[in-house]
């Protein structure tokens, strides 16, 4: 299981138990009553069980896993497993829980490394406006997706898209586009 997956769990049950994001927001806006302690006691109590369960797996890899459910069902474990117990579900339970935006804005290396992958030679099908044509960049982005998938070869596309540096032995084997 992903980290990815972990999030979109933690938003499935929020989701889920809460609402869609206005019923969150009006459950949280609205006063303190019973009926908000159950739902915010249930996703918090599931989200528990869910950090608890995937700080068992990962400590699983390191302790024999028929070993160590035993131990922790009767509340025996060693003290390196019980830290490492305690600060993975902990750790899973703020990141995937309470601090999911933050940790995909400033922590995710997709997001980070993306803006940084193209450079002036990187292949793009894109508008181009100082060709001069009327177009919107809308219908010409349609119009060049059309051209590329109606009269592209697929052997042009994958050379296209070997246009790097350093071409792999297999991208040497395509032809260039000129």
């Amino acid at each position: 299981m992903s980290a990815n997956d972990l999030h979109d769990d933690f938003v499935w049950i929020e989701s889920k138990v809460e609402g869609d994001h206005l019923a969150r927001l009006r459950l949280d806006q609205g006063p303190f009553n019973g009926r908000k302690l159950w739902l915010k006691a249930t996703k918090h109590g599931l989200w528990m069980l869910i950090a608890i369960w995937t700080a068992i797996t990962f400590v699983g890899y390191f302790t024999p896993i028929r070993e160590l459910l035993p131990t922790v069902l009767s509340f025996e474990t060693g003290p390196w497993e019980a830290f490492w117990l305690l600060f993975y579900a902990a750790f899973t339970y703020v990141q995937a829980g309470l601090a999911r935006e933050a940790v995909c804005q400033h922590m995710c290396p997709y997001s980070r490394f993306q803006g940084v992958m193209f450079d002036p030679t990187t292949a793009n099908v894109s508008y181009d406006r100082q060709r001069g044509e009327p177009r919107t960049s809308t219908l010409a982005t349609v119009s060049i997706a059309a051209f590329v998938f109606r009269f592209a070869r697929p052997a042009s596309i994958f050379a296209m898209a070997c246009n790097w540096r350093a071409p792999t032995a297999a991208c040497a084997l395509m032809p260039a586009i000129k």
